[in-house]
């Protein structure tokens, strides 16, 4: 009896040994099976305002591969996140403003402007029309595709415009003709910018175009020769961009065409 106990006692410690081992496993198996299973990624949503400047650098870059459509929905998906990105706001203006292919080439005949105004001409290199250098401001990207370019600056950190202003954004549009031209400044500059409207002089053009928007962006526009002219400057938080209008004033004095 105490034999046949003993192998009785043996088998269920074996037994119990075995069911320790199998548990053992189901555990080690479900803890490798937990440790492969990826775990979930970090919210990688970005604030709007980086959203837009992403969406801007796209349609800038859609824009210069004169791929308008896809430029335009960028640029609106850019506003959409971020209304005053005055980057986006202005491939919207320049991808509304190209010509058709049967549009004329030549300047418009009758035109009372002077014969010898360099800018009745086609320009080859559209960045020779925007300005290199600002005192104060950084330079950004120049992004170019005929009939469009446009520069980004940036006021310099400590600067008096760094408490003003976030960005300013030039570019220049070829509209073939100087009625096109002016056609764009009346048309999409005075409809985009509407509010506070003013008449400026810069420089050696006596009828620029000053307006502001309702999200906090104020622009200056103005027509010569064949070519339309755009400055916007974004205004930081809680700044009226009225406030603006000297500043705005000054910067488009940088263009080229305005000396």
């Amino acid at each position: 009896m105490g034999k046949l106990g003993g192998m009785k006692a043996k088998r269920w410690l074996w037994v119990g040994l075995g069911v320790l081992g199998l548990a053992a496993v189901v555990f080690l198996g479900g803890a490798l099976a937990k440790s492969d299973t990826p775990k979930p990624a970090p919210s990688t949503q970005l604030a709007p305002s980086i959203q837009a400047d992403q969406l801007a650098r796209d349609a800038q870059a859609a824009l210069s591969k004169n791929d308008t459509a896809t430029a335009l929905s960028l640029a609106e998906k850019a506003l959409k996140a971020d209304p005053s990105n005055a980057a986006a706001a202005a491939v919207v203006a320049a991808a509304k403003a190209q010509p058709t292919p049967a549009e004329p080439t030549k300047p418009d005949s009758g035109d009372s402007s002077s014969k010898d105004d360099p800018y009745l001409s086609a320009v080859k290199d559209l960045k020779k029309l925007l300005p290199t250098k600002i005192t104060g401001w950084e330079v950004g990207q120049v992004v170019e595709q005929s009939p469009d370019a446009l520069v980004t600056y940036q006021p310099e950190a400590g600067s008096t415009d760094d408490d003003w202003t976030k960005r300013a954004v030039f570019s220049v549009h070829d509209l073939k003709t100087v009625t096109k031209a002016k056609d764009f400044v009346a048309k999409v500059d005075k409809v985009a910018y509407a509010k506070t409207p003013a008449t400026l002089s810069v420089g050696v053009v006596d009828t620029a175009y000053f307006g502001t928007n309702e999200s906090g962006t104020a622009m200056v526009a103005f027509a010569r020769g064949r070519f339309a002219f755009e400055m916007l400057v974004v205004a930081e938080q809680g700044v009226d961009p009225v406030a603006l209008k000297d500043t705005a004033t000054a910067l488009a004095a940088a263009f080229p065409a305005a000396k």
